[in-house]
């Protein structure tokens, strides 16, 4: 079947390519452009091929080819195309190298087409990466001159209505996860750590499940994937613009703004900049029950890059100063952990208490207990 699907499928990009309007282009390309003054005649075409094989025919020139049934499958959470003819997966976890394949280069220019124009974005060389929202994922694309050619990073967006998290009782006490529960309800501010993956954005969708329809969230994120709460909660994004005559509006931007907006709490997506600064600050200045997450493997690794952070936006502060301001802004440091086999689990639960001659005291509340022998 495959070297009858490949003959049918090149018989088809010759029938695209002998048209009158394309043979007058210079370009070696198949664009949807091309493809709209003749669909009817392709789609005839197409009904001429082996009946097994006409709707993934029909998918590559019409939709986005092997991809269409990946954006469908949940268990699929990022889909990773280096601009060759390979697609590669995250599902359930685990990395799946060459998932699938798109059936030829026509093929897989119409699929990259299709998704940049569906995210309403441009590359060129004045702005040869972007991100967006596309469908029910965080889109990524880098091309020339600082890539080959385009390569697309798709990562899945939760937004879950359910008041459950993947972490089952073999991997976190219940009884542990209502004292989280309880400890964010009554104001205690979280930093949420753990490597990509690992479920960061998700273990703060289900802590905001929990609050109650009075309390305010401004949720800070360069593209949403926290779900929004309830009505008294919105959510602002990121801004770049598209020529790059300016920055844009980036989340330090955000950080200022929220403060007119009378938050109860700030939800940061994620600290890589010099935004850290100002939220904690904005924590610091009495904005109880707030959280955001840094990429890191433990606890004290989260602190040091907190740290880094910080001296980013202020490089005039003392060590001293900044330990100081992590101190009174932070409360709790919850670490999430990926395993080889794709399972999230809680690893380590701490409660900064003071300082230390190094930086904030951390104070172990909950360890794994594979962790603890």
């Amino acid at each position: 079947m495959a070297n009858d699907i490949q003959q049918d499928y090149k018989s088809l990009v010759d029938f695209i390519r002998n048209q009158s309007h394309y043979r007058n282009s210079m370009s070696l390309r198949i664009n949807p452009d091309d493809l709209e003054p003749l669909s009817r005649a392709l789609e005839e075409q197409i009904k001429g091929c082996n009946k097994e094989n006409q709707e993934a025919l029909h998918d590559a020139f019409f939709d986005f080819g092997p991809l269409k049934s990946l954006f469908e499958d949940e268990t699929i959470t990022e889909i990773l195309l280096n601009g060759d003819l390979k697609v590669h997966v995250i599902k359930n976890g685990i990395k799946i190298p060459e998932y699938r394949h798109f059936l030829g280069k026509a093929s897989q220019d119409l699929c990259y087409s299709k998704i940049l124009e569906s995210a309403k974005i441009q590359l060129n060389h004045d702005c040869p990466f972007r991100d967006a929202q596309f469908k029910s994922f965080r889109l990524h694309v880098i091309g020339p001159p600082l890539s080959s050619q385009q390569r697309i990073s798709l990562r899945r967006t939760q937004h879950s209505n359910r008041r459950t998290i993947s972490y089952d009782s073999d991997f976190y006490d219940p009884k542990k996860l209502d004292q989280l529960i309880h400890f964010f309800l009554q104001g205690d501010s979280m930093l949420v750590v753990g490597p990509t993956g690992s479920g960061k954005t998700s273990f703060i969708s289900y802590l905001l499940s929990h609050l109650p329809k009075t309390e305010r969230c401004l949720i800070l994120e360069e593209t949403p994937e926290i779900r929004i709460p309830n009505s008294l909660s919105v959510a602002l994004n990121t801004w770049t613009n598209a020529n790059w005559s300016s920055k844009g509006f980036d989340l330090g931007h955000l950080l200022k703004q929220v403060l007119r907006m009378k938050p109860d709490r700030i939800i940061l997506g994620e600290m890589r900049a010099e935004e850290a600064k100002d939220f904690l600050l904005n924590l610091s200045s009495g904005h109880r029950g707030s959280v955001s997450t840094i990429h890191s493997s433990n606890a004290r690794e989260a602190l040091i890059r907190l740290e880094m952070l910080v001296k980013m936006g202020a490089p005039q502060w003392s060590n001293e100063t900044i330990h100081q301001l992590i101190s009174l802004s932070l409360n709790i440091i919850v670490v999430l952990d990926l395993s080889p086999q794709g399972r999230r689990s809680v690893k380590e639960v701490f409660r900064l208490e003071g300082l230390g001659h190094r930086g904030p005291l951390l104070d172990p509340i909950y360890k794994r207990q594979e962790d603890s022998h």
